[in-house]
């Protein structure tokens, strides 16, 4: 078990490719924070499935494109596991429309969430980083990203 004794704070992981990497890092050893953007029940489906297989996992709901909620999250996280080790910025939306239809509204909630989301994420997670003199912080993206 690679990720033994680590925990990993997973956006994105109520499905397709951030519910994977929290299965994976689960299955690796890690306990996971599965994190929803609207309804904590998201979440919970996939710690249950987490735990039915013999991984650790609690379910957390924030909407990651919020700072103040960002900041939350993150502290709820090392309240809960004491620590975090591996932040994976996977939340994420595409808005498909033309430049012509694009709103500033649907332009800056992309933005918000794909940009500055995991911008935030990763300075809410530094001063737990630096505590420890180490953290790892995976961006996954796409070419429909920003």
């Amino acid at each position: 078990m690679r990720l033994a004794g680590k925990v990993a704070l997973v956006t994105g992981s109520t499905q397709g490719i951030g519910k994977a990497i929290a299965e994976r890092y689960a299955a690796e050893g890690a306990a996971v924070a599965v994190v929803a953007s609207k309804t904590l029940e998201r979440a919970e489906s996939v710690t249950v499935a987490i735990r039915q297989k013999g991984g650790a996992a609690e379910a957390f709901v924030a909407d990651c494109s919020d700072v103040g909620q960002i900041r939350k999250l993150v502290a709820a996280v090392i309240e809960r596991f004491g620590t975090v080790d591996i932040l994976v910025n996977n939340a994420g939306i595409m808005r498909t429309a033309s430049i012509e239809d694009t709103s500033e509204e649907k332009w800056d909630s992309q933005l918000n969430l794909n940009l500055k989301g995991a911008f935030f994420l990763t300075q809410a997670c530094l001063p737990e980083f630096k505590r420890k003199g180490r953290g790892k912080v995976i961006n996954v993206t796409s070419i429909w990203g920003v």
